[in-house]
């Protein structure tokens, strides 16, 4: 969905390491498993010891795992689980967007069937933050959405599940393409919600449809906030991982002038400045 953005050589490393890793762990037998890669090697922000962040997703009922590796001079993180649990992340948050929230972020996605696979992993992100990023719509004056529009809401709506998240996006927010990559989030992100069945494309826009009622926002927002720290800890096998997250989100921003100017133009592309 982001490949325009890896380089060449970011590409070839990931592959090289898959291919590593698939020998290593056992996973070449597998059959109808796809790779997903997110975080910095998309976007060519790695430095020689960035992580090498992956999800495997699989056919077999083994429960969700965090597994460790290393290529070369980068650390590899890898999730591994089902597509059954990860299509239940979106659809239910059973994990609180734990995973779903991963291919909210420029990701790609490595698999012999990548249509199929890439339509699964658009549908998994919309059906997860679609009702949150409903709420957050529902404050425009307008009732139509603008590709921005979803875009922003959706950001807003993960800062809002966590608020530490804020520090990532400045990652995206300061990136040398970030126009480019904004317009592509404005091609992804509706598709993401349409795959879902959660928005509704009109003459001038789109609608999102079937929001929920403002309990109901709040018991999910309640649950997956809880679901999310919960999976985090058991599968890091830390008590402290929440204060390790908020520890690793200062490195990328603790400029609080830098995260206000970046959420003003957030809230200006949720349509929500003069509301």
């Amino acid at each position: 969905m982001y490949s325009e953005f890896m380089s060449q050589d970011s590409c070839d490393f990931v592959s090289r390491a898959i291919n590593k890793i698939s020998l290593e762990k056992e996973f070449v037998s597998r059959d109808r498993a796809f790779w997903v890669c997110y975080g910095s090697f998309v976007l060519n922000l790695q430095n020689e010891k960035s992580d090498l962040d992956l999800l495997y997703v699989h056919t077999e009922t083994n429960p969700p795992s965090r597994i460790e590796s290393n290529y070369e001079t980068h650390p590899i993180t890898i999730y591994s689980l089902s597509s059954g649990d990860l299509m239940d992340d979106g659809n239910q948050k059973r994990f609180g967007g734990y995973f779903s929230g991963k291919v909210l972020n420029p990701y790609i996605v490595i698999s012999k069937d990548e249509k199929n696979d890439a339509n699964l992993v658009l549908r998994v992100a919309g059906k997860f933050i679609s009702g949150f990023a409903a709420d957050i719509g529902k404050q425009r004056r307008s009732k139509l959405s603008t590709q921005a529009n979803l875009v922003a809401d959706t950001i807003l709506a993960r800062f809002r599940l966590c608020p530490w998240y804020s520090n990532y996006f400045m990652r995206y927010y300061t990136h040398p393409d970030f126009a480019k990559l904004w317009t592509r989030m404005e091609e992804v992100i509706p598709l993401s919600l349409i795959a879902a069945n959660k928005i509704a494309p009109q003459k001038n826009g789109f609608v999102y449809i079937d929001p929920l009622s403002e309990d109901d926002v709040h018991v999910n927002l309640v649950r997956s906030i809880a679901k999310f720290w919960s999976i985090g800890s058991y599968l890091h096998n830390s008590p402290h991982f929440l204060d390790d997250y908020i520890k690793k989100s200062e490195q990328y921003c603790d400029d609080t002038e830098a995260l206000k100017q970046m959420m003003s133009f957030v809230e200006e592309k949720a349509g929500l400045s003069n509301k």
